[in-house]
């Protein structure tokens, strides 16, 4: 498995530290992170978080590459001909700071729509393969339409849940304009006070052969329980 971790608003890259250091024990070489910004932007931004988080991955063998634009990302020579079976965006946001809300949704929604286009390139062509896109609940976010956006590129949600930091330990969310002492909340208070999500997305072809399996695995379970029980209707539907 090969993992692609893009980088606009918490490039001090814990979370993929976290990556290597607690779900990809001895497969450290197959983490790629990547940061919108140089590292001399990166580290005016994150201080010293960027360099020590940095040797840890590198130190796993993982590769961490700055000046990579999620929305482009075959301008990157280190990534051409490279695929990936998970590529994550984590709390994206195209910090422009657009005092218009419907101006600042746009904007977000053609940075999304942008970055569904670019991963889908990169998105390895084996089963399973998938995008995550972590996000805030509640507006302006609700408004991106992060679903139709994918869709729009062949990518379907097939699973959400809730993004939960302690999963990540050592994970600290920081903003696209990085963390101010007296300003910024520090640890992830500022995305657990929005019930933030991940949304999971697969190429719209593996989704639809997916919801097939499914269809199948739960007829047969109704057929299943019909015949042990005649009168009994099983109308229940867990799936999201």
């Amino acid at each position: 498995m090969a993992w692609l971790t893009t980088h606009r608003a918490a490039g001090n890259f814990s979370f993929a530290r976290s990556l290597v250091d607690h779900h990809l024990a001895g497969q450290g070489g197959s983490l790629v992170a990547t940061s919108y910004d140089d590292a001399a932007v990166a580290r005016s931004k994150y201080e010293n978080e960027v360099d020590a988080n940095m040797e840890a991955i590198e130190a796993a063998s993982g590769t961490v590459l700055f000046g990579v634009d999620g929305t482009d990302l075959a301008r990157c020579k280190a990534l051409r001909h490279r695929k990936f079976t998970r590529i994550v965006f984590n709390f994206p946001h195209a910090g422009a700071g657009i005092k218009d809300q419907d101006r600042n949704i746009r904007v977000n929604q053609e940075l999304l729509l942008a970055f569904f286009a670019s991963a889908k390139q990169f998105l390895a062509d084996t089963d399973g393969s998938e995008v995550h896109v972590s996000l805030k609940s509640g507006e302006p976010y609700n408004s991106w339409q992060v679903r139709k956006l994918a869709r729009a590129h062949g990518l379907a949600c097939v699973r959400s849940m809730a993004f939960r930091p302690e999963c990540y330990p050592g994970y600290a969310h920081r903003r696209t304009l990085g963390f101010k002492e007296g300003v910024s909340a520090s640890g992830n208070e500022e995305i657990m006070d929005k019930n933030p999500r991940m949304l999971i997305f697969a190429r719209k072809e593996d989704s639809d052969h997916t919801n097939i399996k499914k269809s199948a695995t739960k007829g047969a379970k109704t057929r299943r329980s019909e015949a042990q029980h005649p009168n009994h209707s099983d109308d229940d539907d867990d799936e999201e």
